[in-house]
């Protein structure tokens, strides 16, 4: 399977968000990290990121408490937050599955 490389800027206009932010999100281990094009040039896959704005979408999500009040809010909130998946576990989950799919590991 052919995939284009994507460049900094590419993915960053891709899940828009500023390079900071990128940075930011490969750093805590939440983006995977891609990989050297050149001394300082780092490059993605461009279905690498597909799949992670895929698995991102597919992860629960927190129901909007502006409406609620400050304790009823964190109650609910302290209730589901212990279900929900880290962003680490999202980034595992994610770098399994590229394993299991490709045959690879990933760093």
């Amino acid at each position: 399977m052919t995939s284009r490389v994507m460049h900094l800027k590419d993915v960053a206009e891709k899940l828009g968000v500023s390079k900071a932010t990128i940075y930011a999100l490969i750093r805590t281990g939440v983006l995977p990290p891609g990989f050297l094009l050149g001394a300082s040039s780092r490059g993605w896959r461009e279905s690498d990121i597909e799949a992670w704005i895929d698995l991102r979408a597919e992860a629960p999500k927190f129901a909007d408490a502006s409406h609620r009040t400050a304790a009823a809010s964190k109650a609910r909130s302290t209730a589901r937050t212990t279900d929900l998946p880290t962003d680490n576990q999202i980034a595992l989950d994610y770098q399994s599955r590229c394993v299991a799919a490709e045959g690879l590991s990933r760093p």
